[in-house]
């Protein structure tokens, strides 16, 4: 964001289905022709299996009112992004959802490991 602001470089495209508040006049990738190139970064706290419930709702419950903080928005802001509303159930069939994805590209790209 902030090399952009500054000229340094010029946003072409996001790779978000929907332009982006800090871009409004930069088209989606989908508006210049380049269909499902949709690419963002994501965050997840994630609790050692066998956690009691009532713990990992605390976690969750303590990470919700810390990115509703005007503090965390305008530094997300800053930076081009903004604070996502998602449940622990959508959290997961998102994740599930980026493993068949990416996994796709994998496959696709012929990459193995060395």
């Amino acid at each position: 964001m902030q090399h952009h602001k500054n000229g340094q470089l010029i946003a072409v495209a996001v790779a978000t289905p929907k332009r982006v508040d800090a871009f409004p006049n930069v088209p989606t990738a989908q508006e210049l022709g380049i269909s499902n190139f949709i690419v963002s970064s994501w965050y997840a706290l994630w609790a050692i299996k066998g956690t009691p419930k009532d713990i990992v709702d605390k976690m969750s419950a303590e990470t919700q009112i810390a990115l509703a903080s005007p503090d965390i928005k305008e530094r997300w802001a800053a930076m081009g992004a903004s604070v996502p509303k998602m449940t622990r159930p959508e959290l997961a069939a998102y994740i599930n959802q980026e493993v068949v994805r990416w996994g796709e590209v994998v496959k696709k790209s012929g990459a193995k490991l060395d």
